[in-house]
């Protein structure tokens, strides 16, 4: 299967495990938005001031957006806003020839069409001896969910996969070795909009 243009969209769950996580959940009981990324290798000149315009695009819609800084390395400046959010930009969107309007666009579509489960991330709980899902990322089509570690970590593949949507009485739990297909027709983007997406924002839905 080629995939030619690839995109996708990344999602922090909120957590009492992992900095990030925790980072999170002190901006969301559910989800916080990493960020935006293609493979798409366009040609744009860049503006000088793309830095300025990504800065006051992002003040206006980080809240709205849960693209929260998150960020251990930048969370000490105390700032929510806007430093994270500019260097996801400059890292993913900028290199790939997006101009911050272009960006912003990416960023806040929210619609179910085109997002397929790309991978999750995965922190393993000794207490319930299972590995927990901590990221999940939708966009293009891939042959195979991808399935990696926190810090890129080795996964245990023995060991089921679950995912406990907050403030919901459903639980899921995969066999990395066999459920990947059950994995992607499951947590759809249309599942994840309703368990943690819709929660936030239900004008999104």
């Amino acid at each position: 299967m080629s995939l030619g243009k690839f995109e996708s969209m990344a999602f922090q769950l909120a957590g009492y495990h992992g900095e990030e996580a925790i980072h999170c959940l002190q901006n969301s009981k559910f989800y916080c938005l990493l960020g935006w990324f293609t493979t798409e290798n366009r040609t744009r000149t860049p503006l000088e001031n793309d830095r300025a315009l990504i800065w006051y695009l992002a003040f206006k819609q980080f809240k709205k957006l849960n693209w929260f800084n998150i960020n251990p390395l930048i969370v000490k400046y105390k700032a929510a806003c806007c430093m994270y959010q500019s260097e996801q930009y400059y890292a993913t969107g900028r290199k790939s020839g997006y101009s911050p309007h272009e960006y912003m666009e990416r960023l806040s579509d929210f619609r179910d069409e085109g997002k397929h489960l790309n991978s999750i991330t995965v922190r393993f709980n000794e207490t319930q001896c299972v590995n927990i899902i901590e990221r999940l990322t939708y966009g293009t089509q891939v042959p195979d969910v991808l399935v990696v570690g926190v810090d890129d970590s080795l996964v245990n593949l023995e060991i089921p996969v679950m995912v406990v949507p907050p403030e919901s009485y459903s639980i899921e739990i995969f066999d990395i070795r066999t459920s990947r297909r059950q994995m992607a027709e499951t947590l759809t983007f249309r599942w994840f909009k309703g368990y943690y997406i819709c929660k936030d924002h239900p004008e999104f839905c």
